[in-house]
Parts: structure tokens; C-alpha cells; sequence
């Protein structure tokens, strides 16, 4: 038992967000964006659709580059309940006088889906996916920020779905957002003159 080399199971592939979350706090990083966001999913697959929702941890490393930790719900389609954990990165595209920014991400999406059996019982069905998101946020003050997020979870052999959800979100980073200057223009610009 002592040389057998660990095997990397689903189970172990879903705790990664929570290591991430462990990462941030090990290396001393100020939480920033916390996000609640409910909206609607559609099942491509099999033309279906319900409700989602999703808790996001956002952290900025650099002026444009971000990763965050989610959690999403995929609602209840026939013969499917489907959530999980995503793990992404981000590039922002900043906006003249820094009140909106999109970003885009990609990442991995480790899920769990509860799938009907014709024989009447479950199976639990476990996976990654690529998922690829779109956001659109604006800042209503230095602290409280609205979020419209757009994912696309593609896995190989399971359902593809896209999310739609707006959300409202909270700034926890030390300096207020948007920070003048760093993204876009400069809220200032008569001063350079």
C-alpha cells in the first residue's frame, strides 16, 4: 500500500476548486469578486430547457488577467440533474472610464449528473468539460457591481448546455473598482491636459 501511486479519480478532479480557493488564501491574496448570479440553461442536445445558478469567486492576478472558482447548477431537464465546479481563467476587455468591462474565460467544469435509467433507479454520472464564458459587468458604486455571464459547457459524450445569467456581485479587494486608470482611460484626463 505505501508505494501504490494515488489514482485520479472524479472525485479528486471536483476538489480542485476548493485547492484553488486554499491557493489564493496561502499566498496572502485580498478575496475580491464574490457574484450571485440565476438565470436559465438550454440543453442543445436535447432541445430542453429550465432554471440555473451560480455562486462565482473571482481573483484579479494582473490589470486584465483573472481566475475564478464556481459553482453551477444546471437545473432539472428530463432525465438529467446536472451541477458542478468550474475552474477559469480570465482576460478582460476594459471599457472607456472603467464603469463596464467584459471578460472572457475557459476552463474545465467538473460536474455530477443524475441521470434516469429506463429501468426506473439513477446513475450518478461523473465528467469534465470544457467550459467557455462570456461576462458583461458593470459597476453601480466602488463596491456593488451587476454581472451578465454566458457560459457554454461542452462535454464529449454528455449533454451541451448554455447558461444565461444575470447576478449581482460585491467587490472585497483593497482598493475601490473600478480603479481609475488602470483600465481603459483614465477617469482624470483633464488633469493630463
Amino acid at each position: 500500500l505505501l508505494g501504490a501511486k494515488p489514482e485520479m479519480t472524479p472525485r479528486h478532479l471536483a476538489r480542485l476548486p476548493l485547492v484553488y480557493l486554499l491557493g489564493c488564501v496561502s499566498f496572502s491574496l485580498t478575496a475580491q469578486e464574490l457574484t450571485l448570479l440565476a438565470g436559465a440553461m438550454k440543453a442543445t442536445d436535447i432541445k430542453q430547457s429550465s432554471y440555473s445558478y451560480q455562486l462565482e469567486y473571482r481573483q484579479d492576478f494582473y490589470q486584465n488577467l483573472a481566475a475564478s472558482a464556481a459553482y453551477i447548477n444546471e437545473g432539472h431537464v428530463p432525465g438529467h440533474h446536472r451541477d458542478g465546479y468550474a475552474v477559469e481563467v480570465w482576460g478582460r476587455l476594459p471599457t472607456p472610464h472603467n464603469r463596464f468591462s467584459i471578460s472572457l474565460g475557459a476552463g474545465a467544469y467538473f460536474f455530477y449528473d443524475t441521470q434516469v435509467l429506463p429501468s426506473g433507479g439513477s446513475a450518478d454520472v461523473h465528467g469534465t468539460a470544457p467550459i467557455i464564458s462570456v461576462t458583461g459587468t458593470g459597476y453601480l458604486s466602488n463596491r456593488w457591481f451587476y454581472s451578465l455571464t454566458l457560459n457554454q459547457i461542452l462535454p464529449a459524450h454528455e449533454l451541451k448546455v448554455t447558461t444565461a445569467s444575470l447576478g449581482i456581485g460585491y467587490w472585497f479587494g483593497r482598493d475601490e473598482k473600478p480603479t481609475p486608470g488602470r483600465f481603459g482611460h483614465g477617469l482624470d484626463e483633464k488633469a493630463a491636459v
